[in-house]
């Protein structure tokens, strides 16, 4: 994750898409101006996704709309990666209320077959 400003505290959205399937839809869902708006609406500072087998060509095209520093980001922060051979707890981890380490609880999302899990941290 970039370094993040620290005037105000990290917020982040996770979103995980697992590493066996591809869930192209999810991807392109998350990477729409809209969903960044509203993630910035909701004083979200980062988005990590871990997009998956087969989708890091479409995650780069999806984010090579959005450059670093231009408005359509909406200030938010995005990375991405394929798959954590350790798992994903520390990803999950950073979505967890840290006021000691500067952190406001966000939001994990995560695919469940054909539906979309939603977990608050």
């Amino acid at each position: 994750m970039a370094p993040q400003d620290h005037d105000r505290p990290m917020k982040l959205c996770f979103v995980t898409v697992g590493a066996t399937a591809s869930f192209h839809l999810l991807l392109q869902a998350i990477l729409d101006d809209k969903f960044l708006a509203a993630l910035h609406e909701a004083n979200y500072t980062h988005l990590l996704v871990q997009y998956g087998k087969d989708s890091q060509a479409l995650f780069e095209e999806l984010l090579s709309k959005y450059p670093p520093g231009s408005p359509s980001r909406h200030g938010i922060e995005i990375d991405g990666f394929d798959f954590n051979h350790a798992g994903l707890d520390r990803e999950m981890r950073l979505a967890q209320a840290r006021p000691d380490e500067g952190r406001n609880g966000g939001l994990v999302i995560s695919h469940a077959g054909n539906y979309c899990n939603l977990v608050h941290g």
